[in-house]
């Protein structure tokens, strides 16, 4: 602490010579503007606009010095994160982050294009998150604010009420809606894509063959009705409820190929 004094003083001590010198070079360039007819105003102005920063700075050198080298923050916040160590050399960069903390507490979240379509401002999100201490807390938050960017991921600004959070919390957020009902859905591992527009998937079918009854797969193309990042809806005039989708394989499948059912 003594050496972070006897810093701050030998800085006022140069910044006081500091402005003397400037204080006497502008009275010289006054001088010398009133002496001709068309005076270098614009670098009086200048000068002027220097030694009021210069002030301004010896004006924060003296109140550390008062304060004994102890550093206060001007607006209410929090500490998040501290670089410095005793007896290590001071960064370049900054030492302490320090976050403004009015008491507001705002959500960020970014959405894939896909998810994005279930959101909107005003949205109400179940949010769960773990506390530094280990509870659990719970709340809702709802969309304020959302805006796509050039990836075409969207970035969303939520708000809650009654949920204490600390700055840096991660959060788990869920969204559950009825879109529609449909006849077929089955899992997204089930749902296999050619291109963009075009989708298929393998059913099981009985089928009698040498050796008796087998299982052979058929490739059915199908559209796409509906698709969470879990489930798809699906529709087909070769599919109906009863169909047996294939919901995982051990190896790959090919159309007409015969395979082993396991429950």
């Amino acid at each position: 602490m003594e050496q972070k004094i006897l810093a701050c003083e030998q800085a006022l001590e140069e910044a006081k010579r500091q402005k003397d010198s400037e204080l006497l070079e502008a009275a010289r360039l006054i001088e010398d503007a009133a002496s001709v007819l068309d005076p270098d105003v614009s670098a009086v102005n200048l000068l002027s606009l220097d030694i009021t920063y210069q002030e301004e700075r010896l004006l924060e050198l003296e109140a550390l010095l008062e304060a004994d080298g102890w550093v206060y923050a001007k607006t209410a916040g929090r500490v998040v994160d501290c670089s410095l160590a005793a007896g290590e050399r001071v960064p370049d960069s900054a030492g302490i982050l320090y976050a403004l903390d009015d008491g507001e507490r705002v959500l960020s979240a970014v959405f894939t294009e896909e998810q994005s379509k279930y959101i909107s401002v005003g949205t109400p999100l179940e949010a769960k998150m773990t506390m530094p201490d280990g509870s659990k807390a719970s709340g809702t938050a709802l969309v304020e604010d959302q805006e796509k960017d050039s990836e075409g991921n969207t970035n969303v600004k939520l708000s809650f009420e009654g949920l204490e959070t600390v700055i840096g919390q991660t959060v788990q957020l869920s969204y559950r809606m009825q879109t529609d009902t449909y006849s077929v859905c089955i899992p997204v591992t089930s749902l296999y894509q050619e291109s963009e527009d075009s989708y298929y998937v393998f059913i099981a079918e009985e089928q009698e063959g040498i050796l008796g009854t087998e299982w052979k797969v058929k490739k059915i193309n199908v559209k796409v009705l509906d698709q969470t990042d879990s489930a798809a809806a699906i529709e087909s005039v070769d599919i109906s409820s009863d169909s047996r989708v294939v919901s995982t394989t051990t190896q790959p499948l090919l159309n007409g190929a015969t395979v082993r059912v396991i429950q």
